[in-house]
């Protein structure tokens, strides 16, 4: 901790102080009284000396807190607003409860205002029998660390051109994929031929990436800032008031473009899924402080019956617990038998009375190209490091091999390796952080993989529809079938019966 003089002004009775904590960015506190308005040592200039020493604390980027007497009353709105103007303009925000109370009013003079006010976890006002204002203080977090520089590995789209990407892919030879009957062999090859390719028109970089991600940021706002960071250089270097006065148009300027290019992207992003639940919803959560993701990065978790911190053993702990799911859960079901129990006579019936087996059936061209282009460009690559819509731009000059791989998939029995590894994220649902069982499982798989599953599940789905096996009381997990496309309910009102029909299957 360090006294910091430069920060104070002669005519405000202030004292600022620096405090550093370890591993983390140091903090400036200033403490200072504002005198009454009827009293004769309130400067003519307070409310410029008071604009002036704030901006040149919080130019220096670091966590401020301002704290004191202000006789400036926060809980009555029109009460000195240039106090609170000013407060708000530099991003400090106030924090806690009224500090003088009698049996006929309350006011809130003594304040704690910080920049950030996320690291603050909770506000105290005491009581004092030295004096009729309350004691305020403030409990901070000491693990709101700085974030750390990371790398990341991704591809370079900034000279990716997907025509040029067709034209390479299209004159590359494929006949050796087309003769292989090994399906790992045939992948390998395919594979190859793929990542030859794309790595020529979108290559793996790998970058540092700085604090948080920040999607508002553009270009315009990172000029403004480096103008602005300029003139308060040159401000503490020359004192001249010329430099202070454009320096703080220059804050001022990108603050207000912060705040609304920062509103214009959450609007953005929930205008943009509208008509999508899911991402409505995350949308909204991106708006909203995000409480619990200290939960979802547990430091410690219990793996088999010893409670542990270690990175490699919480991973190698999730992945044993994961693969085990599927077993579990297959040891509790019922075992499928040939028949099953009529609600209606009381009967059991066969549930295949015509004893259709199931086989798969060659995949068509047509059939492959429907399904790459079901899939969405947004999603993650697998471990294989294929982004989607990648095979989305290539699937012309792709349906051919990768329709012999699918098909040799299906006629042996057997899926290539590499499709059936994923990358697994666990995902904090509830409880104790400690407990695998709060923890579910979000698998990245590669693209291809998906094609598989999707060509599968559509013949599957397919077999069972056209011979009536399943349930027509199960309605979870199946579309509407056309004859049943339209819902009629008959309701008697007052003798009178109304049919009511809806073409979606549903009614409000």
């Amino acid at each position: 901790m360090k006294k910091r003089p430069d920060l104070e002004v002669d005519e405000i009775e202030c004292f600022w102080i620096e405090i550093f904590v370890k591993r983390s960015k140091s903090l400036l506190i200033g403490v200072l009284y504002r005198p009454p308005d009827s009293s004769k040592y309130l400067s003519e200039n307070f409310e410029l000396l008071f604009d002036k020493m704030l901006g040149t604390a919080v130019a220096e980027g670091k966590e401020t807190i301002i704290m004191g007497d202000t006789n400036c009353d926060f809980l009555k709105r029109n009460d000195h607003k240039y106090v609170k103007n000013t407060l708000s303009s530099f991003g400090l925000e106030q924090i806690q409860d009224p500090t003088r109370i009698t049996p006929q009013s309350s006011t809130l003079i003594d304040i704690i205002a910080t920049t950030h006010p996320e690291y603050v976890k909770s506000s105290i006002v005491l009581g004092s029998p030295l004096s009729d204002h309350e004691i305020v203080a403030i409990i901070r977090k000491m693990n709101c660390q700085r974030t750390k520089p990371r790398k990341v590995v991704s591809r370079n789209f900034s000279k990716y051109s997907h025509e040029a990407f067709q034209r390479d892919l299209a004159s590359v030879s494929r006949e050796d994929i087309l003769k292989e009957i090994n399906v790992n062999v045939a992948w390998s090859a395919f594979k190859e031929l793929f990542l030859n390719v794309l790595n020529k028109h979108a290559p793996i970089v790998e970058r540092t990436v700085r604090g948080r991600d920040l999607p508002w940021l553009n270009n315009t706002i990172k000029k403004a800032i480096h103008e602005r960071d300029y003139y308060f250089r040159k401000t503490k270097q020359t004192g001249r008031e010329n430099f202070w006065s454009t320096y703080k148009r220059k804050r001022n300027k990108v603050t207000c473009m912060i705040r609304l290019e920062k509103a214009r992207y959450y609007k953005r992003l929930i205008q943009e899924n509208q008509s999508d639940p899911k991402g409505f919803w995350k949308a909204v959560k991106k708006c909203l402080p995000d409480k619990k993701a200290a939960q979802r990065r547990p430091k410690s978790l219990e793996i088999n019956s010893t409670i542990t911190n270690d990175k490699r053993e919480i991973a190698n702990g999730f992945n044993s617990f994961f693969t085990k799911v599927a077993e579990t859960l297959r040891a509790t079901l019922p075992r499928m038998c040939q028949t099953t129990l009529d609600e209606t006579s009381g009967n059991r019936t066969r549930i295949n009375p015509r004893g259709n087996k199931f086989l798969f059936r060659p995949v068509t061209k047509g059939e492959v190209l429907k399904v790459i282009s079901s899939l969405k460009r947004s999603k993650s690559p697998g471990l294989d490091n294929i982004p989607p819509g990648t095979v989305i731009d290539a699937a012309l000059e792709i349906t051919q091999p990768l329709l012999h791989i699918l098909n040799l998939s299906l006629s042996t029995s057997k899926v290539p390796s590499e499709w059936k590894v994923a990358r697994c994220v666990p995902i904090f649902k509830g409880g104790d952080t400690k407990n695998l069982d709060n923890y579910r499982p979000i698998s990245v798989l590669p693209a291809f993989s998906k094609i598989l599953e999707r060509v599968v599940h559509f013949q599957l789905h397919e077999y069972l529809e056209n011979n009536k096996l399943l349930s027509p009381y199960q309605f979870g997990f199946r579309r509407i079938a056309q004859q049943h496309q339209q819902l009629f309910i008959s309701l008697t009102l007052s003798g009178k019966t109304w049919t009511l029909a809806n073409s979606q299957g549903l009614f409000s």
